[in-house]
């Protein structure tokens, strides 16, 4: 998949951003038809560690980043086990480090972090929506963060294959 601009994003975003409950409802239900692997991934990933709040951020925005995916490009992969697995072995590394580094560093992981992503725009804009829903409501705890972050960006890689 080519690269998805930073206006492709935002205007993907503008498509779905303020659903009223029923629609994301629906969001929520095409995601589980369309990507059952990756629901499942997002269900179980890292469940022994984050809690039920930042499960449910972390499924909220990995649909996000499907739609926004899947609305500029429809060619959306079908699911496949093994892609999933090794994308997610090749992200640990980076996990590892996001988990033990302080708010300078991190910041500087997070750069690295979006020059070594496939979809560094759809993967920007979701680590700002994970910042300004954290900031709403502090239901992600600091040393969560680069968990969920390697997580959504195992999810947008994936879709990328």
């Amino acid at each position: 998949m080519d690269k998805i601009s930073a206006e492709n994003v935002e205007k993907a975003y503008a498509a779905i951003c303020g659903l009223t409950s029923q629609e994301a409802y629906r969001l929520s239900y095409d995601f589980q038809k369309n990507q059952p692997l990756l629901v499942a991934y997002l269900s179980t990933v890292d469940k022994a560690i984050l809690n039920q709040e930042e499960i449910e951020l972390l499924f909220y925005l990995g649909a996000i980043a499907w739609k926004i995916m899947s609305l500029v490009n429809n060619k959306i992969p079908e699911a496949n086990q093994d892609s999933l697995l090794l994308i997610e072995s090749s992200n640990q590394k980076l996990a590892e480090s996001l988990r033990s580094t302080d708010c300078v560093k991190f910041a500087d992981v997070i750069k690295a972090l979006l020059k070594d992503c496939s979809q560094p725009e759809v993967l920007r804009y979701i680590i700002a929506a994970l910042m300004d829903e954290d900031k709403a409501e502090n239901s992600v705890r600091d040393e969560n963060l680069g968990i969920i972050i390697t997580d959504l960006k195992t999810v947008i890689e994936y879709l990328d294959r």
